[in-house]
């Protein structure tokens, strides 16, 4: 977590673009035809509360660019990749998967 100047942690903000919000929602209709729409809510929030608060945790580095780290998770069934700014409390998702179970 980043500090913020009176000694308590600082949320890291969530970007999501527009491309990425009409992923998801097409994700989780994948997922409630799978009979997870429920589990896969779920998990996006677990996620949510866990990238606000120290994605750098979570998952594991891909690549770096210049200002930010980019990175992927796993909580089955939800894959996820987003990039973690190096300076300022900053995570953008750039990609969420729905993983149906292999039948």
């Amino acid at each position: 977590m980043i500090e913020s100047g009176n000694g308590k942690p600082r949320l890291f903000k969530i970007i999501v673009s527009q491309v990425v919000s009409q992923q998801i929602k097409g994700q989780y209709a994948q997922a409630r035809l799978s009979g997870q729409g429920l589990e896969f809510r779920e998990i996006l929030a677990r996620l949510e509360k866990r990238l606000s608060q120290d994605p750098r945790e979570f998952g594991e580095p891909l690549y770096e660019l210049a200002t930010m780290q980019i990175r992927h998770g796993i909580v089955l069934p939800v894959h996820m990749q987003y990039g973690v700014h190096v300076d300022r409390p900053f995570v953008f998702l750039r990609l969420i998967q729905f993983l149906p179970p292999n039948k």
